[in-house]
């Protein structure tokens, strides 16, 4: 996955220049089927991502597409915050707004933020966000939704040592 993801953003200038590479320069498309087949094509041989396209229930002409990376991202997280308002809301209306308003009153995540960039868009699922792409905005929205699993600080059962009384 990482030398994947050298190829894609090559290597950082000093001084703080943009990422150069496949993905410097490209922008969200309104179409949500030109913008799932470049994810794909960015991350092909990357088996830890995960997309999901859905609808929602009550207008099937409104579409979306998330993309997360598996292991680094909370999918239970994605699914009740994201996913389940997305399917179930009802009175949406396709238009304009309808991107705002997603951001703005369906999305049950605190830390929500906006990008037509590729490149920012795969360097925040790199480190743990979910991207989603709705059918008809030129923007995405990326939502942190970083999990990490922490080590425990007790000894573990299967290497306890049977070697004297111990204290604590």
């Amino acid at each position: 996955m990482f030398e994947k993801m050298k190829r894609l953003f090559g290597k950082k200038e000093i001084g703080g220049e943009p990422p150069s590479g496949a993905v410097r320069g490209k922008t969200v498309s309104a179409l949500l089927d030109e913008n799932i087949k470049l994810m794909e094509a960015l991350f092909t041989d990357v088996d830890t991502m995960l997309n999901r396209q859905f609808e929602n229930a009550e207008r099937p002409e409104i579409r979306f597409c998330i993309y997360y990376s598996d292991g680094v991202a909370d999918a239970m997280l994605i699914n009740e915050h994201v996913i389940k308002p997305l399917i179930q809301m009802e009175g949406l209306r396709p238009g304009p707004q309808l991107f705002d308003e997603i951001k703005d009153r369906v999305i049950l995540i605190n830390e929500v933020k906006e990008s037509s960039d590729i490149a920012e868009i795969v360097s925040g699922i790199t480190y743990g966000d979910t991207v989603l792409f709705l059918d008809g905005a030129d923007r995405a929205l990326l939502f942190n939704s970083k999990k990490f699993s922490l080590r425990s600080s007790t000894e573990p059962e299967g290497e306890r040592v049977l070697s004297g009384p111990r204290e604590g």
